[in-house]
């Protein structure tokens, strides 16, 4: 298990539009562990798609809450 595993939680997906969902689950910058977490979906098997990340607890429930990333 990597060391950042209580930063995030991972769900892969089964859809052509999103193959990830991404819960960040620290007050941490999202950026402060991205390598590591595509890392972690690259294998998996995932090298290209959308990634949704729930940013929550960085954001708070505003407008910029959740992004997407191309993979």
């Amino acid at each position: 298990m990597n060391n950042n595993s209580k930063l995030y939680k991972i769900f892969f997906l089964s859809t052509e539009a999103c193959k990830c969902f991404v819960v960040c689950l620290s007050y941490e910058s999202l950026f402060e562990y991205l390598n590591e977490l595509q890392g972690v979906i690259a294998s998996n098997d995932i090298l290209d798609g959308k990634m949704l990340v729930d940013q929550l607890l960085v954001s708070g429930n505003a407008a910029n809450r959740f992004l997407s990333i191309d993979e």
